[in-house]
């Protein structure tokens, strides 16, 4: 991004803690960040001639009208968010509609693609819902900025953040939020699985992220699948889990 790469050797050195090389024999080895290296993350200053209408990254592809339901599994608590509170715990069953807005919203000068989060429960309910803000810069990074009501980027300190590489490698990490008072969200690239099934499909072509909320508290792997977004989320630790279960594009 022409507003941050001018700073190359600033990147934010929490992100040299979180490459490492993945464990899994699997797995493919390690690859040079995809770039990630080239920004500043979080960015204090988004340009917004850097960024492009709409979000098509295939690991985060944010369709206006499409959603994704999701089942929601154990007694685990739901994944805490940027500039949210502590979670209380969901009983089973319940699930996650996940839906992205047809209307943009401008944020610190860009046209962000809202997504509303529906928690639902047993009767289909309405337990709490929240809307997340997203942009795609030219390479193809899919940039968090917010989530009215709790925080925005360029408003109160706080800054836009990674949420996913348009290349996304085995060893990238970086910061998905910076929120004052809140602290950092933090996102590593793990590995690329074999294959995931869960109750919408067979999936194969797949990348894995370990999300981790301020100070380690509360970890989540997730799996996402090429052209669908994210599959399944899984509590480290624990035994909360959201599956897939369908999509709407």
């Amino acid at each position: 991004m022409s507003s941050t790469r001018r700073h190359r050797h600033r990147v934010v050195a929490s992100l040299a803690g979180l490459l490492v090389v993945a464990g899994c024999g699997s797995a493919p080895g390690t690859s040079p960040p995809s770039g990630v290296d080239q920004l500043v993350i979080p960015t204090p200053s988004p340009d917004p001639g850097d960024f492009v209408p709409g979000v098509d990254n295939p690991w985060f592809p944010l369709v206006p009208g499409g959603s994704w339901t999701r089942e929601l599994t154990g007694t685990g608590a739901v994944p805490q968010r940027p500039g949210g509170g502590s979670r209380e715990s969901v009983p089973a069953p319940a699930e996650v509609l996940v839906e992205v807005l047809r209307e943009t919203r401008v944020v610190a000068g860009v046209e962000t693609t809202p997504v509303r989060t529906t928690l639902l429960d047993r009767r289909g309910e309405a337990l709490e819902t929240r809307v997340e803000l997203y942009a795609q810069d030219r390479e193809g990074n899919v940039w968090a900025f917010g989530e009215p009501g709790a925080w925005q980027a360029g408003t109160l300190g706080a800054e836009a953040g990674l949420a996913m590489p348009a290349t996304p490698r085995v060893g990238d990490g970086f910061v998905r939020a910076r929120v004052p008072g809140t602290g950092e969200y933090r996102v590593r690239v793990q590995f690329s699985p074999t294959a995931v099934s869960v109750p919408a499909g067979h999936y194969t072509d797949l990348v894995q992220t370990l999300e981790t909320g301020p100070d380690g508290e509360g970890e989540w792997e997730v799996d996402y699948a090429r052209g669908v977004g994210e599959v399944l989320r899984a509590e480290v630790g624990g035994d909360g889990r959201q599956e897939l279960v369908a999509r709407r594009r």
